[in-house]
């Protein structure tokens, strides 16, 4: 009788799974669609990489400091930041958060790749201690981007206020 009830709920979890990622197919191609149907012009990418800033940057206004562990956020901002400024790729500095399991020289080969910013503009990794309560195997750490140009910096501010200001 239990394994009878457990091969059912079993098969109702394998139907919802099956379930759950057609319909998250379904939203991917309505995404997808909306992408490739959007003209990224200039301006529509420094409202994109401005609304970023407003979410994950510091709110110091003489620099750009962004911080995140997503790479696909990473890697988006800082596509939207090149698309939208002609910047001295010089003027990046990146910090890596890292815990006491992470293999230092792993992860920044793995947020040099992302960011496409050489090792040499690297500092020191923040070295975070581990608290035992978890070890995330997948995770590469968080990352800060430090971007130089109190200009840009101030613009994605300014941005980012008329945007709120608007909405």
């Amino acid at each position: 009788m239990i394994e009878h009830k457990e091969q059912n709920r079993y098969k109702m979890q394998q139907v919802w799974i099956e379930k759950r990622s057609t319909e998250l197919q379904k939203y991917l191609e309505i995404a997808n669609k909306i992408i490739l149907e959007t003209e990224f012009n200039i301006n529509i990418s420094k409202i994109l990489c401005s609304a970023l800033f407003w979410a994950e940057g510091s709110k110091h206004i003489n620099h750009i400091a962004f911080t995140n562990s997503d790479p696909i956020m990473i890697k988006t901002f800082l596509s939207l930041l090149r698309r939208s400024y002609k910047l001295d790729e010089s003027k990046f500095h990146i910090t890596v958060h890292l815990h006491e399991y992470h293999l230092k020289k792993d992860i920044l080969e793995f947020w040099s790749g992302i960011t496409q910013i050489p090792l040499k503009q690297f500092i020191k990794p923040y070295l975070k201690p581990h608290t035992s309560i978890r070890k995330h195997d997948d995770y590469k750490g968080c990352i800060t981007i430090r971007y130089y140009d109190v200009q840009i910096a101030r613009e994605l501010t300014a941005i980012y206020n008329a945007l709120g200001d608007k909405y």
